[in-house]
């Protein structure tokens, strides 16, 4: 169930290499969850490299959904390097109006998305 150590297999997982359910590490593969410096998910990955099939929050950000970092790429991307379909450079993420046209893009694109994330994301604008 919970696995420590250098390298760590369990549902939740802490190590310098860590594969789980929640993943934390310096390399962290997570269904739910992985952060680290390089994190690597199904659900949210979290780190200095982000890799996620729906939300990645990062350094460098990939995700299937939304993505936020100095570098981004998603369908909705946030960040210096934004690119998707729908983007929202750094340099316009103070402006008022942005945090509701970025609500707006997830319900149109992603209507299902976890309120929580959502409000996550949002906290960059």
């Amino acid at each position: 169930m919970v696995a420590l150590g250098a390298i760590a297999v369990g549902a939740v997982s802490l190590g310098g290499v860590s594969l789980g359910l929640l993943a934390l590490g310096g390399l962290a593969a997570g269904g739910l969850l992985a952060a680290g410096g390089f994190a690597l998910s199904l659900g949210l990955a979290l780190g200095g490299g982000a890799v996620s099939l729906c939300y990645a929050l990062g350094g460098g950000a990939i995700a299937g959904q939304i993505a936020a970092g100095g570098g981004a790429v998603a369908p909705i991307a946030i960040g210096d390097g934004a690119l998707g379909q729908v983007t929202f450079p750094a340099d316009l993420t103070g402006l008022p109006g942005n945090a509701e046209r970025f609500r707006e893009a997830v319900q149109t694109l992603f209507p299902h998305t976890p309120r929580f994330l959502v409000e996550l994301f949002a906290r960059f604008f």
